[in-house]
């Protein structure tokens, strides 16, 4: 369908919604699986409101059926496109499901509890009892509707009773792409009673209607846990789980909708993705900003449809941060003294647009990560806030398995290991972290590994680690775009590229490492580090330590190269600069809660170091004999 398309809405049995309750999570979705959002290009939205005109019953002319059975030739060559329709359409809702929960068993609809149930809503008994009053719904939804056209119809609960009653009297001109009905109590064996015979084949008008999708929730309460499969011969049934929520926004929040509306509308997009990706190769410097907006794409996407609430809130967050970071961007690039290079990262070609975060993150990452880089970029996303600022309570589970879903989609071909492989490594070795530092009473939670470790900004375009005065240039990592992102997306990745001596791997997002072990100035940098891991807080702490061991165990699981030493080092002098000022705290203001927080840093690095040395057999040879001494001076 080109640009002009038309989308009606019918309410249901509580009268008219606002738009964003349905329009809103429609779109999100729509986003969300590659597609262009409704109203932006000029498209008609048309919303019907019968609900006064059914309670008020105004006298008027019944509405005159406008369809006739066409002849047996005709009318089975119709009924078997529909059928090639409802195929293409069933397939298409099968690659945007989740997996649906437990259905729920069904009443029976045919016994008095649901027509009783139904009598007890005073627009559903109205409409099922009086002809004058059905009459007058019609008329006003019929008035809404354009003589001619093609238009796509979003029916919800009574609403989309009204809209089977009605689809033998659209106006002739006019096609139905497709019927979408939520939420509909069609189980009601009474408000089957006056739909003109489309529960047929031949009295279907496949003509005009040529698809009918109904989505239902069997929890739903509303529709008796029954699909419209079972009366209607036309209707492509699609069980969800909303919560056995009857809510509007519920449902229009389900993938399978967005998916059903964004097939009509705009077309099958399993082929167009591929084409959708933008040809050109931003800077790999924006490398770990679209890796973390590929994850939380992930987290939409494998959210349970259940809780349709919050992955409102989630997708909510997303487009905020990617608007934000959008901004930030072209704040920074304004700020610049001279017309920014075309080699430049803050060169329009060469940075990210709000597109480019949403929806083609992880194919504009595909590929371009090694497993080390991904498996740092793992423990920070498990370890941290999902979407910082904002803190969203996202569980274990839910981030494992879009973890698993995010690395599969990409990592390298060449990779030894698959995308759950790595991501079971990762989630392993954040566990056996947080179980070695774990204390009595301690209850892990998301802290940004960022805090207070001295990632700061550096003029212009970069982050940098904050270094004695007087080290001007000495930064042990420069030139990387990591602090854009509102609340320190992604500068957990840098930290702990740093602090788990990784960085040599780390070039290919945006890090490059400008010392060695050998620089002169290699101690200065690492003291500055310790200084600023000491500073912080017992969680920050116990956080940033807990990424440092998950990364150092991840890589030896999965076979990849590790720096234990250099880890134990960075420990060892933070130890040293913890347990002094643990001491004078001791001295000078004993049992006091700044005193005790010293005592709780101290128990975390002597944990961490312990731990290495228990793991050390057959590691770094350096861990090994630090180990060894360490034990015989204890002994002695």
């Amino acid at each position: 369908m080109t640009d002009g398309r038309t989308i009606l809405f019918v309410h249901g049995k509580g009268g008219f919604e606002s738009r964003q309750s349905w329009l809103g999570p429609l779109n999100s979705g729509l986003a969300g699986l590659g597609y262009p959002v409704i109203g932006a290009h000029g498209d008609r939205i048309i919303e019907a409101d019968y609900l006064v005109a059914l309670l008020e019953g105004a006298e008027g002319t019944t509405p005159a059926i406008e369809w006739t059975e066409p002849e047996s030739r005709i009318r089975h060559a119709n009924w078997a496109d529909h059928l090639v329709r409802r195929e293409a359409l069933a397939e298409v809702i099968e690659r945007s499901r989740n997996n649906p929960g437990p259905l729920h068993v069904g009443l029976v609809s045919d016994t008095p509890l649901p027509n009783a149930v139904a009598g007890t809503m005073e627009a559903v008994a109205t409409y099922r009892g009086s002809s004058r009053h059905r009459y007058a719904a019609w008329r006003a939804v019929l008035g809404c509707l354009p003589e001619t056209g093609r238009i796509t119809v979003v029916a919800h609960s009574l609403g989309s009773i009204l809209m089977i009653d009605i689809l033998t009297r659209l106006p002739p001109g006019l096609q139905i792409d497709l019927l979408l009905t939520i939420g509909s109590p069609m189980g009601v064996k009474a408000l089957r009673a006056h739909h003109h015979g489309v529960d047929t084949a031949a009295g279907f008008p496949s003509d005009r209607v040529l698809s009918w999708l109904n989505v239902y929730d069997p929890g739903d309460i509303i529709t008796i846990g029954r699909g419209a499969s079972t009366f209607f011969k036309a209707a492509l049934d699609a069980p969800i789980n909303t919560g056995a929520s009857h809510s509007l926004t519920g449902y229009m929040s389900h993938p399978v909708v967005a998916a059903a509306v964004g097939f009509t509308m705009f077309g099958d997009r399993a082929e167009q993705q591929r084409e959708s990706v933008p040809s050109r190769r931003l800077d790999p410097r924006w490398d770990p900003l679209l890796l973390r907006f590929a994850y939380t794409q992930q987290l939409w996407a494998t959210c349970d449809t259940g809780k349709w609430g919050f992955r409102r809130n989630l997708d909510a967050a997303r487009r905020v941060l990617a608007r934000r970071t959008i901004d930030d961007i072209r704040r920074r690039s304004d700020a610049m003294p001279e017309e920014v290079s075309e080699i430049n990262p803050l060169h329009p070609s060469r940075t990210p647009r709000e597109g480019d975060l949403l929806i083609h993150a992880a194919r504009l990452v595909r590929g371009q990560m090694s497993d080390t880089q991904l498996v740092v970029a793992g423990v920070d996303f498990l370890l941290a806030p999902a979407l910082p600022p904002f803190d969203l309570d996202v569980a274990g589970s839910h981030a494992h398995e879009a973890l698993e879903a995010l690395f599969e989609q990409v990592r390298r071909p060449s990779s030894a290991h698959s995308g759950p492989e790595l991501a079971q490594a990762v989630i392993a070795a954040v566990k056996e972290s947080q179980a070695v530092l774990q204390e009595s009473g301690f209850r892990w939670g998301p802290v940004l590994i960022t805090a207070g470790i001295g990632l700061l900004a550096a003029t212009g375009v970069g982050l940098a680690i904050a270094v004695p005065a007087g080290l001007a240039g000495a930064a042990a990592i420069a030139g990387t775009l990591a602090t854009f992102g509102p609340g320190g997306m992604v500068g957990g990745i840098a930290t702990l590229t740093a602090l788990t001596g990784a960085a040599s791997v780390m070039t290919g997002v945006g890090v490059a490492v400008e010392l060695s072990p050998h620089d002169p100035r290699y101690e200065l940098v690492r003291e500055a580090m310790a200084t600023q891991l000491a500073d912080q807080t017992a969680v920050q702490l116990r956080t940033s330590i807990a990424g440092m061991l998950a990364v150092l165990f991840a890589q030896r699981q999965l076979g990849l190269a590790s720096d234990a030493a250099s880890i134990e080092a960075l420990l060892l002098r933070t130890e040293s600069l913890v347990e002094h000022e643990r001491g004078l705290h001791a001295e000078i203001a004993p049992g006091r809660p700044g005193t005790k927080e010293w005592n709780a840093k101290a128990r975390v690095l002597s944990r961490a170091l312990a731990s290495l040395e228990v793991r050390a057999v057959g590691s770094d040879p350096a861990v090994v004999q630090r180990a060894v001494i360490r034990r015989e001076i204890e002994a002695d």
